[in-house]
């Protein structure tokens, strides 16, 4: 195959592949990273569009910048009249073409690709851990494993996703014999923003249940939650 040598070159290859679910050529015009990592990645998004039968066709004037590019496309489903939503491909020039990398619905993740302050595709391990995320998650898992939780409660900021995350925590955190554990902290800088995870695991259920707190770094430094996610994808930050 020849090399794409603009990004709607490589959007052109990219639907040829889906379109005969040809997973060699799918491949060929993705980066290993896009390819063979877990995460929100070209690869996932070829086996999306295969099995629902998803085509792309894209829309504007692709934005480039040292090698990197993203190309605004529209969504379309077999059946549905008109686009059923609309994406960012995040794509890198080398060996003489363009590859995708992944998808973004977040325009901070485009931009932020872009100008090199964020990867195309990440998982929270990938990013650095923040010690004041582990600080704020180690007193949360002293709190839920002494069924503490008003004073957790009253110490939070009291908005509708706070109150939504503190009640999930609750219903993981109520079977008698599960265990609590920190599982981690991520840090992504450019948006101020820190992710905490939480594991629980029960004598019948050796991987457990995870959750994962999406929270802002306010300027006066207190932490907000933002979110909950069972998914630890750089998406999950940006949404």
């Amino acid at each position: 195959m020849q090399p794409a040598q603009t990004p709607r070159d490589a959007l052109r290859a990219f639907t040829q592949a889906i379109d005969s679910s040809d997973e060699q050529q799918a491949r060929a015009i993705c980066t290993e990273k896009g390819w063979s990592t877990e995460g929100d990645t070209a690869r996932r998004l070829f086996d999306q569009a295969v099995r629902k039968k998803l085509r792309l066709e894209d829309g504007e004037a692709p934005e480039q910048r040292d090698g990197r590019a993203a190309l605004h496309a529209s969504v379309f489903a077999e059946g549905y009249e008109g686009s059923v939503g609309k994406l960012w491909l995040l794509m890198r020039y080398f060996d003489e073409g363009w590859h995708i990398e992944g998808p973004t619905k977040s325009e901070a993740h485009k931009a932020g690709f872009l100008d090199g302050t964020l990867p195309a595709v990440a998982r929270f391990e990938d990013l650095p851990e923040s010690p004041e995320g582990r600080a704020w998650g180690s007193r949360m898992v002293e709190a839920l494993r002494g069924d503490d939780m008003q004073a957790w409660q009253a110490a939070t900021a009291a908005t509708p996703e706070a109150l939504n995350a503190i009640e999930e925590l609750k219903i993981l955190a109520s079977d008698a014999d599960v265990q609590i554990d920190l599982l981690g902290t991520a840090w992504l800088e450019p948006v101020q923003r820190i992710a905490v995870g939480f594991s629980f695991m029960t004598p019948n259920d050796a991987y457990g249940q995870r959750l994962w707190l999406i929270m802002d770094r306010q300027a006066d430094g207190d932490l907000v939650i933002r979110s909950w996610t069972p998914s630890p994808t750089l998406t999950s930050m940006l949404e």
